[in-house]
């Protein structure tokens, strides 16, 4: 089999034929996390969505800035919708889209992690975009979330949410890593979530490349024997759990993930 990946911009998606992707992945600048060097303005149209399946739509107006820049939330949102729609467009009808978000906290750019401020200028926008009449100070707003929430709302299906975990506590066999943070009164941010995407209900992606090796354990005490299946033989003595079948247990939705391969 061959595959062909393709690298680019989301600007760079216009240039594709409407269905011929297979699978979309990317990750967007984070709502007001950094602000790049050099114009990487965007001129966006307005943009009507929905945030949220049931409730009314907003139109975001035309406005020229960066993706992550926007001086509301719900233009992020909008942007992204814009973007989502053009995956859309050049997504098959049997394709998935990954998308990596991460969240941030209202009027708070001091509780940022180190990684997002060393090497990037702030816009001198900053306090006032994240200082959001809606949302509390010190809140965190729920950027992935409402992302998710509009994607579902504009047809997409919300396959998973996939936990990229970056640091782990009270696990004596791994504990990862995160980039230090300076807030005392809550625990360190080490997780970003990973959106599985679909445009309908029968998509596909390659689930048994994937799959982990087969794990199986006895508890003692039990009543009975679990086979691969998942039936049961009741009996006396110890109880054996094979959690999949033969074919390999499929993935759950905790990773951890190494970035540099």
């Amino acid at each position: 089999m061959t595959v062909r990946l393709i690298t680019g911009s989301a600007h760079d998606l216009s240039a594709l034929p409407a269905q011929s992707v297979h699978a979309s992945m990317f990750s967007p600048p984070y709502f007001g996390l950094r602000s790049y060097h050099g114009d990487q303005s965007v001129n966006w149209p307005d943009v009507t969505y929905c945030p949220m399946p049931g409730m009314p739509s907003i139109t975001v107006p035309v406005m020229s800035c960066p993706l992550g820049n926007e001086p509301t939330i719900e233009a992020y949102i909008g942007h992204m919708i814009l973007v989502m729609r053009e995956v859309w467009r050049v997504l098959r009808d049997d394709g998935t889209c990954w998308v990596n978000l991460g969240d941030t906290y209202s009027n708070s750019a001091a509780s940022r992690p180190s990684s997002h401020r060393a090497g990037h200028e702030f816009d001198s926008r900053w306090q006032q975009q994240m200082s959001l009449d809606e949302i509390k100070e010190k809140d965190m707003m729920m950027v992935p979330a409402r992302f998710a929430l509009a994607a579902q709302a504009d047809g997409w299906y919300v396959r998973n949410d996939i936990i990229w975990a970056k640091g782990v506590s009270f696990n004596p066999v791994y504990s990862g890593s995160t980039m230090p943070q300076s807030r005392t009164d809550a625990f360190t941010q080490s997780h970003e979530y990973v959106w599985l995407l679909a445009k309908g209900k029968r998509y596909w992606f390659d689930m048994h490349a994937v799959k982990e090796e087969p794990v199986s354990y006895t508890r003692k005490g039990g009543t009975a024997s679990y086979t691969a299946n998942g039936s049961a033989t009741h009996g006396v003595g110890s109880k054996s759990m094979h959690q999949m079948s033969a074919t390999g247990r499929t993935p759950r939705t905790v990773w951890t993930i190494n970035p540099s391969g």
